[in-house]
Order: structure tokens, then sequence, then C-alpha cells
């Protein structure tokens, strides 16, 4: 259930789930998909956060922990990923600028 002044939020759900399928299929490797499914799921996160979107506290609460923690195992997962294969610093120069910029719009 939600707010009634948020009645658009199940589009913004479809392109949630749409962005993260596009990044997906879109990614040339490893590297990139996780990075991305990083930026999504944390600007997903700040929007939901902001807006609040359900009737009931617990649950805007519940949902943005679970999604708060997607992004951590997501962080961690990048951990896992063999250096040996891949070329690293193309992928994390673009992250180095973009993830302190939506950490500092979303406070």
């Amino acid at each position: 259930d939600v707010r009634p002044e948020c009645f658009g939020w199940s589009l913004v759900e479809i392109a949630y789930g749409f962005s993260l399928m596009i990044v997906q299929a879109m990614a040339t490797n490893i590297y990139m998909q996780l990075d991305a499914c990083i930026i999504v799921v944390l600007a997903y996160t700040i929007l939901e956060s902001q807006i609040m979107p359900s009737i009931y506290k617990h649950v805007n609460n519940v949902s943005i922990a679970l999604k708060l923690a997607l992004v951590s195992f997501l962080v961690l997962a990048t951990a896992l990923i063999s250096t040996e294969i891949f070329d690293v610093t193309p992928y994390r120069k673009p992250l180095r600028i973009l993830l302190p910029v939506v950490l500092s719009v979303s406070t």
C-alpha cells in the first residue's frame, strides 16, 4: 500500500527493475555489472528514503534496510572477483567520481 500522493511509485518500481535488467544485459564484464548495479540500487534507495512511499513507516524502513544490505553485499562481492582476468582501473575511475556525488546528494 502506498500513500495517495505517491500514486506513481509503481512506475518507479518498474523503472528500477527494468534498469537492473538493462544493466545485466548490457554490461560487458562483471566489474561494470556490479558497479552499475550498486549505482542503480543506491539511487533507488536514496529516492525511496526521501519519498517514503508506503503508508506504514515500518515497511519503508525494512525496504530501505534490505536495499542497503544488498548494496553492502554488492560492494563486498567486488572483492571476490579475480583481478588477474581484467584490468580494474578503467572501471574504477568513473565510480570514484560518481559515488561521492551520489552520496553527497543523498545527505
